[in-house]
């Protein structure tokens, strides 16, 4: 990455500007001198944007699969989004509206049909008072002597009544309901409702022609924006006679930026960058490695000084993966699921494509995984679907001893690529030929150590003839552990630095150690399979009602069970390398590059 400082003709900048931005291979920074106006940047809004962009997002609801009709070129996009918006109100209103007539309907279905209006004149002309009352209880004992009353309703606690009187009642333990409209105009209401709904819906499907152009002037507009906030970062020279502007360039895209810049005769310099400055990190990968890149910006962007870990992490999550869903034919499952998003999802855009085929990948890894150590749904080799390619596995994935030293090899050998990274950008990068060899060393360390107590079960004699060669080697490791981990050899330094990285000891062992959740986890999941299994096969056997309840628990068991592995497998299998692998080879707190660019390419 260079950091390049731009100085031309205050009356050159706006079209040197928009040349940089068709380019699209620089990321614009704050000019450090004199700028014109500092605080003029906070004038830049993005509202009209937002607002394009919820409009889009609105009508987006409304699109049909089937072919739709050619916009008007004769109405404007302002034109277009102001009758959407008045809809969309329109329609918000509607749907508030519909809940308050159908709790209102819900309240009158307990009264029954009745015309309002006829009953205020009946009472108007009959010189009485009708009035309805809800009640928790019996009633009849609040009434006055001599009242008449209608029990309408009733339900589990609440009964409903009316009374007739000559004055207006209080009943003091009831509770009084008033009726402005009665349930036939509300259901004529709620129906008038519904239509005006289907109206403005049909009216809103018809404008989702717009939708290209919408989210091109969404798009337009976010361009303009990113334009004047560009302009705003210039500088000024020569009494603003000169303009200065400041932006990282790759450095594989830097010769044909200067082409570009001399012919509006502006001068590209390189620059150092400011102290604390951070340079943009781009990471630029295909194939395995950009899925591989997905997975790390998960994280953390790398820092600029950091190899690109995307490989490592793809290659080590899909084994990792792998041996947490511990299951052939989970992983048939999985596979069937990511063909079908491939042939549904056909065209999809770039960073869906590579999730589609990362899932493949991973089915297919589970699926190897699976006929290697005879995993497949749970089930035994006596089965007669699977019990053919289960008696001819390579090995036993529950056999807890094997699997439990297969994780810590696993882990030994992660860290130590860790360490052997971390060594060569040390002196590549940083010029430091002293601290690699403690990252060496603890390579030295881990291993011995290891396999000294691997061979705890030789003969007593043996063991403890081997055990001082042993020795030898592992302190002498930490010897060298402790004289180069400062990286000089300046007395008080080197003591400081020799003493950290001695204890480092404890969080080697902790991190080699925690790669037994991989044999953990799939031991689990394994475990769970087969007692989904015993359980649907004891009900099995009970009857045809038992052989329906066998088959759901067989189903919906395995199901549960295949979506905890899943998310054992994304969580555990990304959590190992961004932790334990990270923490030897990774700085990290990165800034991605965003370059300054079109969104939108203008047509000629």
């Amino acid at each position: 990455m260079r950091k390049v400082l731009f100085v031309g003709p205050e009356n050159q900048k706006n079209r040197v500007l928009a040349d940089l931005q068709k380019l699209g291979v620089v990321e614009i920074t704050g000019y450090t001198g004199e700028r014109k106006n500092p605080n003029e940047a906070n004038e830049v809004s993005g509202v009209s944007a937002e607002r394009l962009l919820e409009v889009y997002n609105f009508l987006k609801r409304y699109k049909s699969e089937t072919a739709t009709p050619e916009p008007d070129p004769g109405k404007q996009v302002n034109k277009a989004v102001e009758e959407i918006e008045t809809l969309r109100k329109e329609l918000f209103s509607l749907q508030f509206s519909k809940g308050l007539i159908s709790e209102n309907i819900i309240k009158a279905e307990k009264w029954g049909s009745f015309d309002l209006e006829m009953l205020n004149d009946i009472q108007l002309r009959g010189n009485m008072v009708v009035q309805f009352w809800i009640c928790a209880g019996k009633y009849e004992c609040c009434l006055p002597e001599g009242f008449v009353s209608i029990e309408i309703n009733s339900d589990n606690s609440r009964r409903y009544f009316v009374t007739v009187a000559v004055e207006k009642l209080e009943l003091s333990e009831c509770e009084e309901v008033r009726f402005e409209t009665d349930l036939d105009i509300l259901e004529r209401e709620l129906q008038d409702n519904l239509n005006r709904q289907k109206d403005i819906e049909k009216e809103l499907k018809s404008f989702t022609v717009y939708l290209e152009i919408l989210f091109s002037a969404y798009q337009r507009q976010l361009d303009r924006l990113s334009f004047e906030q560009a302009r705003l970062q210039a500088g000024e020279a020569l009494d603003g006679k000169l303009f200065t502007l400041q932006g990282w360039c790759p450095a594989g895209d830097y010769q044909e930026l200067e082409r570009s810049m001399k012919k509006q005769l502006v001068e590209t310099v390189l620059v150092h960058p400011d102290p604390g400055e951070k340079e943009p990190t781009l990471m630029v990968n295909r194939g395995a490695a950009a899925m591989g890149t997905d997975l790390v910006n998960i994280y953390d962007t790398p820092s600029y000084r950091d190899w690109d870990p995307s490989s490592w992490v793809f290659f080590s999550f899909v084994i990792f993966f792998a041996m947490i869903i511990a299951d052939g034919g989970y992983g048939l499952i999985l596979l069937v699921i990511s063909l079908f998003l491939k042939i549904r999802f056909r065209k999809a855009k770039a960073a869906m494509s590579r999730f589609i085929n990362m899932s493949l990948i991973l089915s297919i890894g589970t699926i190897v995984f699976g006929i290697a150590s005879g995993a497949f749904f749970g089930l035994n080799e006596n089965n007669k679907l699977f019990g053919w390619l289960i008696s001819r596995r390579l090995f036993d994935g529950n056999e807890i001893g094997s699997m439990m030293n297969v994780s810590i090899i696993i882990g030994l050998l992660h860290v130590s690529i860790s360490l052997l990274l971390k060594c060569f950008r040390t002196v590549k990068v940083f010029k430091n030929y002293i601290s690699p060899f403690s990252q060496l060393a603890w390579i030295v360390v881990i291993w011995t150590y290891y396999i000294w107590c691997a061979y705890y079960k030789l003969p007593e004699q043996t063991y403890y003839a081997l055990s001082g060669n042993f020795l030898y080697f592992f302190g002498g490791a930490l010897a060298v552990v402790f004289l180069t981990s400062a990286g000089t050899f300046q007395p008080l330094k080197l003591i400081a630095g020799g003493l950290g990285g001695l204890y480092s000891m404890v969080q080697f062992f902790s991190d080699v150690l925690s790669y037994l959740r991989l044999f953990a986890l799939g031991l689990a999941g394994s475990l769970l399979a087969q007692t989904f299994n015993g359980l649907a096969l004891d009900i099995w056997k009970s009857g045809i009602a038992g052989m329906v309840f066998g088959v759901v628990i067989f189903l919906l068991g395995h199901t549960v069970n295949l979506a905890l592995c899943i998310m054992s497998g994304v969580i555990h299998g990304l959590r190992l390398n961004f932790l334990e692998w990270y923490r030897w080879s990774f700085d990290g707190d990165g800034k991605a590059f965003k370059p300054f660019r079109l969104l939108i390419q203008e047509m000629n």
